[in-house]
C-alpha cells in the first residue's frame, strides 16, 4: 500500500456580522461552556466562518443552528423547514440564530493539493 502525506489549501472569504448586544459577555460565556471558547465577538465570527468553510452551505452549523446566509450579491440564501403538516416552508427571521449572519464573498472551487515530503 502506498502512502502519501498531502497538504490541501483552500481559500474562502466571508463577511460575518455579529451583534455585540446579542453576543455579549454573558452569552459568550454560556456558549463557551457548551461548545468551545469564544472570548470576543471576533471569536464568534471566526468560529462561524470556519464552520461554513468546513461544511459548505449547510442548513445547520454546530453551535449556531440555522444561520442567515447571503450570497455576494446580497440575496438571501433560502432555507427551508418542515412545518407541523410536513410541508416545506421558508424560514422566518425568528428561526435563524440570533445576532449573526454571514455573506459568502467567495468559496474556493480551485483547491490546491501538494505532496508533503
Amino acid at each position: 500500500m502506498e502512502q502519501f502525506k498531502i497538504e490541501v489549501i483552500k481559500t474562502d472569504e466571508f463577511l460575518v456580522k455579529v451583534d455585540p448586544g446579542v453576543w455579549n459577555e454573558e452569552t459568550r460565556k454560556e456558549w463557551s461552556n457548551t461548545f468551545w471558547n469564544v472570548d470576543s465577538t471576533e471569536d464568534v465570527a471566526k468560529s462561524l466562518a470556519e464552520a461554513v468553510s468546513r461544511k459548505g452551505l449547510e442548513e445547520y452549523y454546530e453551535g449556531f443552528g440555522r444561520v442567515k446566509t447571503f450570497f455576494s450579491d446580497g440575496t438571501l440564501r433560502a432555507q427551508f423547514k418542515h412545518n407541523d403538516e410536513g410541508v416545506f416552508q421558508i424560514l422566518t427571521d425568528e428561526q435563524y440564530c440570533k445576532g449573526v449572519s454571514i455573506t459568502v464573498l467567495s468559496m474556493d472551487d480551485d483547491i490546491e493539493t501538494n505532496l508533503i515530503d
